[in-house]
């Protein structure tokens, strides 16, 4: 039986709406794997977690644990951070894989909205690309979040588990409170934002579907530019929406946020297709993030 993963709960430091916490690290599998552990202890909701899903890509914890194993088994000495920074309403984990950098930090996450899911297997391609060739992210600290709604990917619906559109759920001033309820009232978008302000990210890229465009918040202009001209979508502002990601971290806090709007259907592209057509996007963006590095603080 997989063993559950320890889990990070971020508290934010440097934003409003912070609570102190803390977090420290312990070696695991020699210098192979590094599992975060926090110091205080986090509490899901209540209730019975459902079954497993049929599909990989809700089966978190054993793809954790297949990954520690090979780790372990290669003997690498890449410095692979493996974490779970919070659990979603029915406890399961929201993975992060953290590549190590000095240079700036680049954040990808995908699926805060679960029936918009073609971003996981993508960013799931993107760490084993990574892995493999660390050199496509060298000097470059990059952590990737391939689900944040977890519970929401395993029903196929938008919202999470109790309903709530987890990117209208964040406390940006344009947010309306009839959106789930009030801000961060939900444990998913509570997770991701202690730990994004906590991380001190310069440039976020949430992929979404199906609108087909590279639309950004804050100053991201120009890396909206590189990756359309990398994708063939077009960059095109949509507008930030009310509590979304974007309008906290873009609008209000002035962190370059891009929002790759994958086309209507990506899901059903394989993950081979998905990476021929958007991988050298990903690359592109961490890659230019370095040149935008003195705008980001």
């Amino acid at each position: 039986m997989t063993r559950p993963l320890p889990i990070v709960c971020e508290s934010p430091r440097r934003f409003p709406r912070q609570r102190a916490g803390g977090m420290r690290r312990v070696a695991s599998l020699g210098a192979t794997l590094v599992v975060a552990l926090n110091v205080v202890a986090c509490h899901a909701p209540s209730g019975a977690p459902p079954t497993a899903a049929p599909s990989e890509l809700v089966d978190s914890e054993r793809r954790v644990d297949h990954l520690a194993r090979e780790l372990q088994a290669r003997g690498s000495n890449e410095p692979v951070t493996l974490a779970a920074i919070g659990r979603s309403v029915h406890g399961k984990p929201l993975l992060l894989h953290e590549f190590p950098g000095a240079g700036p930090h680049v954040v990808l996450l995908a699926t805060i909205h679960g029936d918009e899911f073609a971003g996981t297997p993508l960013l799931e391609r993107l760490v084993a690309e990574l892995r493999a060739h660390r050199e496509l992210a060298r000097g470059r600290r990059v952590s990737v979040l391939p689900v944040v709604n977890p519970d929401g990917l395993q029903a196929r619906r938008r919202e999470n588990a109790r309903g709530v559109d987890l990117n209208r759920n964040f406390p940006s001033r344009n947010a309306q409170e009839s959106v789930g309820g009030t801000p961060l009232s939900e444990p998913e978008s509570r997770a991701l934002h202690g730990w994004l302000l906590t991380s001190r990210a310069d440039l976020v890229i949430s992929i979404h579907q199906p609108v087909a465009v590279v639309d950004w918040d804050g100053p991201a202009d120009e890396i909206a530019r590189i990756m359309s001209e990398a994708s063939g979508l077009p960059a095109q502002r949509i507008g930030s929406r009310p509590g979304s990601l974007g309008s906290f971290l873009g609008v209000d806090n002035g962190v370059p946020v891009i929002t790759l709007e994958l086309p209507g259907g990506a899901q059903r592209l394989s993950p081979d297709v998905l990476w021929e057509r958007y991988g050298a996007t990903l690359l592109r963006a961490i890659e230019s993030a370095e040149s935008q590095r003195s705008s980001f603080s």
